[in-house]
C-alpha cells in the first residue's frame, strides 16, 4: 500500500514538475520585465499571473491565459463603477469598506459568470473588483493591469513550449503503441495514470486485453 502511494506520488511529479519549473521561472521572469519596462517597485502581480497561468494540471495554458485577462478587467471595470456609483447611495457612501468590496466582488463574479469561461475568470474578476475598491484604482487598476499583461504574455510563451513539449512526448507514445500496442497502451496508462484501469494495466500487462480499453488496440 505504502509502495503503491508512493509510486503515485512520484507520478504526479514526473507529470507536475515542467509546468511548475515553467511557472517559477515565468514568475520570475515576469518580475523582472515589469520592474525593468515598466518601473513598478513590485511587480507582485506580474509574477502571480504568470504562475496562474502555467499552474500544473491546467486542461488549457492558453484559455487560462485569456480567461486571467479577461477575469482582471472585468473585475477594474466594475470595481471602478462601483466606487463612483456608491457615492450617490446613502449606505454605501458612509465609508463602509465591508458593504463596497462585497457588492463589487459580487457584481464582478456574476458579470464574469455570463461569460460561460472557466472559473478563472470569476475568481479573477472579484479578487480585482475587491482590490480596486480596497485600495483605489491608482495603485491598482491600471497597474495591476499592467502586470497582468506582462505575467500572462511570459505565460502564453512558456505555454506554447510546454504545448511542443508535451506533444512531443505524446507522439513518442503513440509510435510505441503502433508498434507494440501492449506496450504502448502501459506506456499511456503510467504516463497519465488518471483512467481507473490504469492499476490493473500496471500490475499485470497481460490483463489488458480483459479491461475493455480502447488505447492503442484498434492498431
Amino acid at each position: 500500500m505504502a509502495g503503491e502511494l508512493i509510486a503515485r506520488i512520484f507520478l504526479r511529479w514526473s507529470e507536475a514538475w515542467r509546468e511548475a519549473l515553467a511557472s517559477a521561472l515565468g514568475a520570475a521572469l515576469s518580475w523582472f520585465l515589469a520592474e525593468r519596462l515598466l518601473g513598478h517597485p513590485q511587480p507582485i502581480f506580474a509574477a502571480i499571473s504568470a504562475i496562474v497561468c502555467l499552474s500544473p494540471g491546467l486542461p488549457s495554458h492558453t484559455k487560462q491565459t485569456g480567461g486571467l485577462l479577461l477575469g482582471v478587467a472585468t473585475g477594474i471595470v466594475i470595481g471602478e463603477l462601483t466606487t463612483a456609483l456608491s457615492d450617490n447611495i446613502p449606505l454605501l457612501s458612509e465609508n463602509i469598506p465591508p458593504l463596497k468590496i462585497a457588492l463589487a466582488a459580487f457584481l464582478a463574479m456574476i458579470v464574469a459568470a455570463s461569460y460561460g469561461q472557466s472559473a478563472v475568470v470569476p475568481i479573477q474578476a472579484g479578487v480585482s473588483a475587491m482590490l480596486v475598491v480596497a485600495f483605489g484604482s491608482a495603485t491598482t487598476g491600471s497597474v495591476r493591469m499592467a502586470d497582468v499583461a506582462v505575467g500572462a504574455a511570459v505565460g502564453f510563451l512558456f505555454s506554447q513550449v510546454l504545448s511542443a513539449a508535451d506533444q512531443k512526448r505524446q507522439g513518442r507514445l503513440i509510435g510505441i503503441g503502433c508498434r507494440r500496442p501492449r506496450r504502448g497502451a502501459l506506456l499511456f496508462l503510467c504516463y497519465r495514470y488518471r483512467l481507473p484501469q490504469a492499476r490493473a494495466i500496471c500490475r499485470n500487462p497481460d490483463a489488458l486485453p480483459r479491461v475493455g480499453l480502447p488505447i492503442f488496440v484498434e492498431t
